[in-house]
């Protein structure tokens, strides 16, 4: 961390991590027409330690106080992986992960008892989970309906906004 001025702070972090015997998915069984106790479509799920992954990255952050009254906060994060699983294998835990994400967020204060803050957010395209098994995506949109969902989501901005009253000073 390094305080470049009593307004402007900037954070840098890496890391590396390096794990094994990944616990990952297979299906086990299905999919299964069952009547009892209403009918429906059963597939059967077994996990495992599957492989293993490598993932590193970063996050850089910045804090600047533009007045007493406004705030603004930026940052931005990478994430690189490589992922081996073994035949067959899906891992829910990395298919929602994003490689970049960022954000910029605004805080003002209006008066004693009244801010505006709002913040833009950004992510990435995420991993899809399988890690080097696209038959698995295959087989499982053939032998699953359900697997036709958006398994790999692209990349999407989102803004908010917040008015706040506060009842007390």
């Amino acid at each position: 961390r390094n305080q470049l001025s009593t307004r402007l702070s900037l954070d840098v972090a890496a890391y590396y991590y390096n794990y094994s015997q990944l616990r990952a998915v297979t299906a086990a069984g299905g999919p299964y027409l069952v009547f009892v106790p209403i009918p429906h479509i059963q597939m059967v799920f077994q996990t495992a330690n599957g492989g293993y992954s490598t993932n590193w990255g970063g996050e850089l952050t910045a804090n600047l106080k533009v007045s007493d009254r406004w705030r603004l906060f930026a940052t931005y994060s990478r994430l690189q992986q490589r992922q081996k699983l073994a035949p067959n294998m899906w891992n829910a835990a990395m298919a929602n992960m994003p490689h970049n994400l960022a954000t910029v967020r605004s805080q003002t204060d209006l008066g004693q008892r009244l801010s505006f803050d709002t913040d833009l957010y950004f992510s990435g395209r995420q991993y899809d989970g399988l890690g080097g098994n696209k038959d698995l995506l295959l087989s499982t949109i053939q032998s699953n309906p359900l697997a036709e969902l958006d398994l790999k989501p692209g990349n999407y901005l989102r803004w908010d906004a917040r008015l706040t009253w506060r009842i007390s000073p």
